[in-house]
């Protein structure tokens, strides 16, 4: 396109200014977008491994009650084994027995 700046000389300089100021804001606009994904993903990813950590920690609390399970199953349980497991497990004693703590602490 071609002006007159109305001196009767022509002036070029305008659409190029306008094109120039399209491309610059198209330029800041993408960079923001890309900017702005950017963080989005970055929190995704920091969700993403907290979830996968707390899964793999889950995972790995099953594989050893699985391991002591089949342990179980494959040990010879008699009585003196249920007695001892419940004791050191679960607290239980025995009708007749008594728990004496150390409040000391030794």
């Amino acid at each position: 396109m071609v002006f007159s700046n109305g001196s009767g000389t022509l002036n070029r300089r305008q659409p190029k200014i306008k094109y120039r100021l399209v491309a610059k804001t198209l330029i800041v606009v993408l960079t923001l977008y890309i900017a702005g994904t950017y963080v989005v993903m970055q929190n995704r990813l920091a969700r993403s491994r907290e979830e996968y950590d707390a899964l793999f920690k889950d995972l790995s609390y099953t594989k050893q009650q699985t391991a002591e399970m089949r342990d179980l199953a494959e040990a010879d349980i008699n009585d003196d084994y249920i007695i001892r497991m419940a004791r050191e497990k679960l607290g239980y004693v025995l009708p007749g027995e008594y728990i004496y703590i150390d409040i000391n602490g030794e």
